[in-house]
Protein backbone atom coordinates (compact mmCIF):
# COMPACT_ATOMS: atom_id res chain seq x y z
CA UNK A 1 0.00 0.00 0.00
CA UNK A 2 3.01 2.29 -0.41
CA UNK A 3 1.31 4.05 -3.35
CA UNK A 4 -1.98 4.62 -1.54
CA UNK A 5 -3.07 8.26 -1.60
CA UNK A 6 -5.25 10.23 0.81
CA UNK A 7 -7.65 13.06 -0.01
CA UNK A 8 -10.45 15.02 1.65
CA UNK A 9 -14.15 15.52 0.92
CA UNK A 10 -15.56 18.58 2.68
CA UNK A 11 -19.32 19.11 3.03
CA UNK A 12 -18.93 22.41 4.94
CA UNK A 13 -20.91 21.24 8.00
CA UNK A 14 -22.71 24.01 9.88
CA UNK A 15 -22.01 23.88 13.64
CA UNK A 16 -24.80 24.25 16.19
CA UNK A 17 -24.93 27.90 17.19
CA UNK A 18 -22.87 28.83 14.14
CA UNK A 19 -23.70 30.10 10.68
CA UNK A 20 -23.22 29.01 7.07
CA UNK A 21 -20.64 31.78 6.68
CA UNK A 22 -18.64 30.33 9.55
CA UNK A 23 -18.84 26.87 7.98
CA UNK A 24 -17.56 28.15 4.64
CA UNK A 25 -14.65 30.00 6.25
CA UNK A 26 -13.79 26.85 8.19
CA UNK A 27 -13.71 24.83 4.97
CA UNK A 28 -11.25 27.24 3.37
CA UNK A 29 -9.12 27.32 6.51
CA UNK A 30 -8.95 23.53 6.60
CA UNK A 31 -7.95 23.36 2.93
CA UNK A 32 -5.17 25.86 3.59
CA UNK A 33 -3.85 23.93 6.59
CA UNK A 34 -3.82 20.64 4.68
CA UNK A 35 -2.24 22.11 1.56
CA UNK A 36 1.30 20.98 2.32
CA UNK A 37 0.59 17.86 4.37
CA UNK A 38 0.73 15.25 1.63
CA UNK A 39 -2.96 14.97 0.74
CA UNK A 40 -3.62 14.71 -2.99
CA UNK A 41 -6.89 16.55 -3.43
CA UNK A 42 -9.55 18.50 -1.57
CA UNK A 43 -13.11 18.37 -2.87
CA UNK A 44 -16.11 20.50 -1.96
CA UNK A 45 -19.57 18.90 -1.96
CA UNK A 46 -22.79 20.41 -3.27
CA UNK A 47 -25.90 20.49 -1.08
CA UNK A 48 -29.09 22.51 -1.35
CA UNK A 49 -31.83 23.63 1.05
CA UNK A 50 -29.99 22.18 4.05
CA UNK A 51 -29.40 23.62 7.52
CA UNK A 52 -26.63 21.04 7.97
CA UNK A 53 -24.35 21.90 5.05
CA UNK A 54 -23.34 25.31 3.73
CA UNK A 55 -21.75 24.41 0.40
CA UNK A 56 -24.34 25.08 -2.31
CA UNK A 57 -21.87 26.20 -5.00
CA UNK A 58 -18.64 24.17 -5.01
CA UNK A 59 -17.23 26.16 -7.92
CA UNK A 60 -17.11 29.29 -5.74
CA UNK A 61 -15.31 27.46 -2.94
CA UNK A 62 -13.00 25.87 -5.51
CA UNK A 63 -11.98 29.29 -6.81
CA UNK A 64 -11.30 30.57 -3.29
CA UNK A 65 -9.36 27.45 -2.30
CA UNK A 66 -7.24 27.46 -5.45
CA UNK A 67 -6.11 30.98 -4.61
CA UNK A 68 -5.17 29.93 -1.07
CA UNK A 69 -3.28 26.73 -1.92
CA UNK A 70 -0.39 25.63 -4.09
CA UNK A 71 -0.08 21.85 -3.65
CA UNK A 72 -3.54 20.30 -3.45
CA UNK A 73 -5.72 19.40 -6.39
CA UNK A 74 -8.98 21.24 -5.73
CA UNK A 75 -12.31 20.09 -7.05
CA UNK A 76 -16.00 19.34 -6.73
CA UNK A 77 -17.43 16.33 -5.01
CA UNK A 78 -19.49 16.98 -6.95
CA UNK A 79 -21.30 19.34 -9.28
CA UNK A 80 -24.84 17.97 -9.65
CA UNK A 81 -24.95 18.07 -13.43
CA UNK A 82 -28.71 17.41 -13.88
CA UNK A 83 -29.34 20.82 -12.28
CA UNK A 84 -27.29 22.76 -14.83
CA UNK A 85 -26.67 23.54 -18.46
CA UNK A 86 -23.52 21.58 -19.46
CA UNK A 87 -22.29 24.60 -21.42
CA UNK A 88 -22.21 26.70 -18.27
CA UNK A 89 -20.40 23.98 -16.29
CA UNK A 90 -17.79 23.71 -19.05
CA UNK A 91 -17.30 27.48 -19.12
CA UNK A 92 -16.95 27.79 -15.33
CA UNK A 93 -14.35 25.04 -15.16
CA UNK A 94 -12.67 26.34 -18.28
CA UNK A 95 -12.03 29.65 -16.55
CA UNK A 96 -10.84 27.92 -13.38
CA UNK A 97 -8.48 25.77 -15.46
CA UNK A 98 -7.11 28.82 -17.27
CA UNK A 99 -6.32 30.51 -13.97
CA UNK A 100 -4.94 27.57 -12.05
CA UNK A 101 -3.30 25.19 -14.46
CA UNK A 102 -3.47 21.49 -13.78
CA UNK A 103 -4.79 21.43 -10.21
CA UNK A 104 -8.49 21.29 -11.03
CA UNK A 105 -10.86 18.34 -10.66
CA UNK A 106 -14.41 18.33 -12.01
CA UNK A 107 -16.33 15.74 -10.01
CA UNK A 108 -19.85 15.17 -11.31
CA UNK A 109 -22.84 13.81 -9.42
CA UNK A 110 -26.21 12.69 -10.74
CA UNK A 111 -28.50 13.43 -7.79
CA UNK A 112 -31.95 14.19 -9.13
CA UNK A 113 -31.06 12.56 -12.46
CA UNK A 114 -34.04 12.60 -14.82
CA UNK A 115 -32.55 10.04 -17.18
CA UNK A 116 -30.82 12.69 -19.29
CA UNK A 117 -27.45 12.37 -17.54
CA UNK A 118 -25.63 10.48 -20.36
CA UNK A 119 -26.65 13.11 -22.91
CA UNK A 120 -25.49 15.86 -20.58
CA UNK A 121 -22.13 14.13 -20.19
CA UNK A 122 -21.72 13.95 -23.96
CA UNK A 123 -22.53 17.64 -24.29
CA UNK A 124 -20.18 18.58 -21.43
CA UNK A 125 -17.31 16.62 -22.97
CA UNK A 126 -17.99 18.22 -26.35
CA UNK A 127 -17.69 21.75 -24.93
CA UNK A 128 -14.60 20.91 -22.88
CA UNK A 129 -12.97 19.37 -25.95
CA UNK A 130 -13.73 22.56 -27.88
CA UNK A 131 -12.11 24.66 -25.17
CA UNK A 132 -9.00 22.47 -25.23
CA UNK A 133 -8.78 22.83 -29.04
CA UNK A 134 -8.75 26.60 -28.51
CA UNK A 135 -5.79 26.36 -26.13
CA UNK A 136 -7.62 25.75 -22.88
CA UNK A 137 -6.68 23.23 -20.21
CA UNK A 138 -8.76 20.15 -19.43
CA UNK A 139 -9.87 19.62 -15.82
CA UNK A 140 -9.63 16.04 -14.61
CA UNK A 141 -13.17 14.67 -14.79
CA UNK A 142 -14.59 12.23 -12.26
CA UNK A 143 -17.98 10.57 -11.98
CA UNK A 144 -19.30 10.02 -8.46
CA UNK A 145 -21.61 7.17 -7.61
CA UNK A 146 -22.60 4.20 -5.48
CA UNK A 147 -23.36 1.55 -8.06
CA UNK A 148 -22.72 0.08 -11.48
CA UNK A 149 -24.85 2.71 -13.21
CA UNK A 150 -22.30 5.44 -12.50
CA UNK A 151 -19.30 3.13 -12.84
CA UNK A 152 -20.52 2.04 -16.28
CA UNK A 153 -20.72 5.65 -17.45
CA UNK A 154 -17.30 6.43 -15.96
CA UNK A 155 -15.74 3.50 -17.80
CA UNK A 156 -17.51 4.39 -21.06
CA UNK A 157 -16.47 8.06 -20.99
CA UNK A 158 -12.95 7.33 -19.74
CA UNK A 159 -13.20 9.40 -16.57
CA UNK A 160 -12.09 8.73 -13.02
CA UNK A 161 -14.59 6.98 -10.75
CA UNK A 162 -15.17 7.95 -7.10
CA UNK A 163 -17.23 5.43 -5.16
CA UNK A 164 -19.27 6.95 -2.29
CA UNK A 165 -18.85 4.28 0.38
CA UNK A 166 -20.03 6.76 3.02
CA UNK A 167 -23.41 6.93 1.26
CA UNK A 168 -23.85 3.15 1.24
CA UNK A 169 -21.58 1.74 3.98
CA UNK A 170 -23.66 -1.31 4.83
CA UNK A 171 -23.11 -3.06 1.49
CA UNK A 172 -19.41 -3.82 0.90
CA UNK A 173 -20.31 -6.18 -1.95
CA UNK A 174 -21.78 -3.21 -3.82
CA UNK A 175 -18.47 -1.35 -3.63
CA UNK A 176 -16.58 -4.34 -4.97
CA UNK A 177 -19.03 -4.82 -7.82
CA UNK A 178 -19.03 -1.14 -8.86
CA UNK A 179 -15.27 -0.65 -8.65
CA UNK A 180 -14.26 -3.89 -10.34
CA UNK A 181 -16.86 -3.33 -13.07
CA UNK A 182 -15.39 0.10 -13.78
CA UNK A 183 -11.83 -1.21 -13.83
CA UNK A 184 -12.62 -4.12 -16.15
CA UNK A 185 -14.75 -2.12 -18.60
CA UNK A 186 -12.66 1.07 -18.73
CA UNK A 187 -12.11 2.69 -22.13
CA UNK A 188 -9.08 5.05 -22.33
CA UNK A 189 -9.74 8.72 -23.09
CA UNK A 190 -7.62 11.82 -23.80
CA UNK A 191 -7.52 12.65 -20.09
CA UNK A 192 -7.37 9.13 -18.66
CA UNK A 193 -5.16 6.45 -20.22
CA UNK A 194 -6.06 3.99 -17.47
CA UNK A 195 -8.79 3.51 -14.84
CA UNK A 196 -8.39 5.66 -11.72
CA UNK A 197 -10.43 5.08 -8.59
CA UNK A 198 -11.26 6.73 -5.29
CA UNK A 199 -13.31 5.38 -2.40
CA UNK A 200 -14.87 7.99 -0.12
CA UNK A 201 -15.21 7.00 3.54
CA UNK A 202 -16.42 8.74 6.69
CA UNK A 203 -13.79 8.64 9.42
CA UNK A 204 -12.97 10.40 12.67
CA UNK A 205 -9.56 10.25 14.34
CA UNK A 206 -8.74 11.53 17.83
CA UNK A 207 -5.96 11.20 20.37
CA UNK A 208 -7.78 8.36 22.10
CA UNK A 209 -10.44 5.80 21.26
CA UNK A 210 -12.78 7.29 23.86
CA UNK A 211 -12.47 10.82 22.46
CA UNK A 212 -13.04 9.52 18.94
CA UNK A 213 -16.18 7.72 20.12
CA UNK A 214 -17.41 10.94 21.69
CA UNK A 215 -16.86 12.83 18.44
CA UNK A 216 -18.50 10.05 16.44
CA UNK A 217 -21.52 10.16 18.75
CA UNK A 218 -22.19 13.76 17.73
CA UNK A 219 -22.31 12.63 14.09
CA UNK A 220 -24.65 9.75 15.02
CA UNK A 221 -27.02 12.18 16.74
CA UNK A 222 -27.04 14.46 13.71
CA UNK A 223 -27.62 11.56 11.30
CA UNK A 224 -30.37 10.10 13.47
CA UNK A 225 -32.19 13.41 13.64
CA UNK A 226 -31.92 13.83 9.89
CA UNK A 227 -33.42 10.40 9.32
CA UNK A 228 -36.36 11.51 11.47
CA UNK A 229 -36.89 14.64 9.38
CA UNK A 230 -34.85 17.12 11.44
CA UNK A 231 -32.31 18.84 9.21
CA UNK A 232 -30.42 20.85 11.82
CA UNK A 233 -26.80 21.98 12.31
CA UNK A 234 -24.21 19.58 13.70
CA UNK A 235 -24.27 19.18 17.49
CA UNK A 236 -21.10 19.43 19.53
CA UNK A 237 -19.83 16.36 21.43
CA UNK A 238 -20.96 18.02 24.65
CA UNK A 239 -24.48 18.50 23.29
CA UNK A 240 -24.56 14.88 22.14
CA UNK A 241 -23.36 13.71 25.55
CA UNK A 242 -26.14 15.60 27.31
CA UNK A 243 -28.83 14.60 24.83
CA UNK A 244 -31.71 12.46 26.08
CA UNK A 245 -32.38 10.01 23.28
CA UNK A 246 -36.01 9.37 22.47
CA UNK A 247 -37.37 5.93 21.70
CA UNK A 248 -37.59 6.78 18.01
CA UNK A 249 -34.01 8.07 17.99
CA UNK A 250 -32.71 4.95 19.71
CA UNK A 251 -34.42 2.79 17.09
CA UNK A 252 -32.94 4.86 14.28
CA UNK A 253 -29.41 5.31 15.63
CA UNK A 254 -28.53 1.64 15.29
CA UNK A 255 -26.29 1.18 12.31
CA UNK A 256 -25.15 4.79 12.07
CA UNK A 257 -22.18 4.15 14.32
CA UNK A 258 -21.05 1.54 11.79
CA UNK A 259 -21.37 4.09 9.00
CA UNK A 260 -18.35 5.94 10.36
CA UNK A 261 -14.89 4.59 11.15
CA UNK A 262 -13.54 6.09 14.36
CA UNK A 263 -10.70 5.56 16.79
CA UNK A 264 -7.04 6.37 17.19
CA UNK A 265 -5.03 7.10 14.06
CA UNK A 266 -3.59 3.58 13.94
CA UNK A 267 -7.01 1.99 14.49
CA UNK A 268 -8.57 4.00 11.68
CA UNK A 269 -5.63 3.33 9.38
CA UNK A 270 -6.01 -0.41 9.94
CA UNK A 271 -9.76 -0.31 9.27
CA UNK A 272 -9.32 1.72 6.10
CA UNK A 273 -6.73 -0.69 4.76
CA UNK A 274 -8.99 -3.64 5.57
CA UNK A 275 -11.91 -1.90 3.83
CA UNK A 276 -10.08 -1.46 0.53
CA UNK A 277 -8.34 -4.84 0.52
CA UNK A 278 -8.86 -6.46 -2.87
CA UNK A 279 -10.70 -3.48 -4.40
CA UNK A 280 -7.81 -2.15 -6.46
CA UNK A 281 -8.41 1.31 -5.04
CA UNK A 282 -5.56 3.80 -5.35
CA UNK A 283 -6.92 6.57 -3.17
CA UNK A 284 -9.03 7.00 -0.05
CA UNK A 285 -10.99 10.23 0.28
CA UNK A 286 -11.94 10.96 3.87
CA UNK A 287 -15.05 12.83 4.97
CA UNK A 288 -15.05 14.00 8.61
CA UNK A 289 -18.41 15.63 9.46
CA UNK A 290 -17.82 17.33 12.80
CA UNK A 291 -19.12 20.60 14.20
CA UNK A 292 -15.75 21.99 15.29
CA UNK A 293 -13.20 22.65 12.55
CA UNK A 294 -10.38 22.17 15.08
CA UNK A 295 -11.52 18.58 15.58
CA UNK A 296 -11.50 18.11 11.82
CA UNK A 297 -8.00 19.58 11.56
CA UNK A 298 -6.68 17.26 14.26
CA UNK A 299 -8.41 14.24 12.71
CA UNK A 300 -6.95 14.79 9.24
CA UNK A 301 -3.45 15.62 10.46
CA UNK A 302 -3.34 12.57 12.74
CA UNK A 303 -4.43 10.35 9.86
CA UNK A 304 -1.78 11.91 7.61
CA UNK A 305 0.86 11.06 10.19
CA UNK A 306 -0.44 7.49 10.54
CA UNK A 307 -0.10 6.98 6.78
CA UNK A 308 3.34 8.58 6.75
CA UNK A 309 2.39 11.54 4.62
CA UNK A 310 5.17 14.11 4.66
CA UNK A 311 4.93 17.84 4.32
CA UNK A 312 5.31 19.12 0.79
CA UNK A 313 8.11 21.49 -0.08
CA UNK A 314 7.49 25.06 0.92
CA UNK A 315 6.63 26.93 4.07
CA UNK A 316 3.45 26.57 6.10
CA UNK A 317 0.75 28.84 4.62
CA UNK A 318 -0.03 32.08 6.41
CA UNK A 319 -3.60 31.51 7.62
CA UNK A 320 -4.13 35.23 8.04
CA UNK A 321 -3.72 35.84 4.32
CA UNK A 322 -6.96 36.14 2.42
CA UNK A 323 -5.44 34.94 -0.86
CA UNK A 324 -2.30 34.41 -2.86
CA UNK A 325 -1.69 35.28 -6.47
CA UNK A 326 -3.23 32.76 -8.91
CA UNK A 327 -0.79 30.38 -10.56
CA UNK A 328 -0.94 30.85 -14.31
CA UNK A 329 0.49 27.67 -15.77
Amino acid sequence: MSNLRLSVLDQSPVPAGGSPAEALRSSLRLATILDNRGFVRYWFAEHHHSASFAGTTPEVLIAAALERTTQLRIGSGGVLLPRYNPVKVAEVFGVLSALHGHRLDLGLGRSGDNGDFPRQLIELHHHIDAQVEQGGLRPMIWLLGTGTGSSTLASRFGTGFAYGHFLNPSNPANARQALLHYQSQFQPSPQQPRPTTIITVRAVVAESESRAAELANSFVLWRTRRDLGMDVPFPTPEQARQHSWTLAENRTREGHAQALISGSAEQVRAELLALIDGLGVEEIMVNTPLADVEDRVESHLALADAFGLGQSAGSTPDLRASAVEPQLS
